[in-house]
């Protein structure tokens, strides 16, 4: 269903009066931000490189497979860390019951008119 030229110019002029009065809402709806680390993720990546730590200086008092072993664990948070961050969050695969991928540099309006003729289609 096709706009007439005057919703299409209503529309416009929403787009650009919100462009103009919230510039960071546009952003996060126009553009896809990095996906984020999870807190939880971090949290174990932290919690494994401290004891980690603490396993080698143990050993270092002690016995020096100790130390090694904590340094083990330490290479393996920090390695444990880096994947989480360089790998994208997963996404649901386009299937045909999914909705197309939007590309990132889709304007509000094109997004806007996506959902509109998905909804019209009876795809939610």
């Amino acid at each position: 269903m096709a706009l007439s030229e005057a919703e299409q110019r209503l529309l416009d002029e929403l787009e650009k009066s919100l462009m103009a009065d919230d510039p960071s809402f546009v952003e996060k709806l126009s553009t896809k931000q990095a996906s984020p680390v999870s807190t939880k993720r971090v949290a174990i990546a932290v919690t494994g490189v401290v004891c980690g730590l603490i396993l080698l200086v143990v050993g270092m008092m002690t016995r020096w497979y100790i130390s090694v072993g904590g340094f083990a664990v330490m290479l393996a948070a920090v390695t444990f860390l880096l994947a989480t961050w360089s790998s994208p969050m997963k996404r649901p695969a386009s299937g045909p019951g999914s909705a197309p991928r939007q590309p990132a540099s889709a304007t509000i309006m094109e997004t806007l008119e996506r959902r509109w003729r998905d909804r019209q289609e009876g795809n939610r």
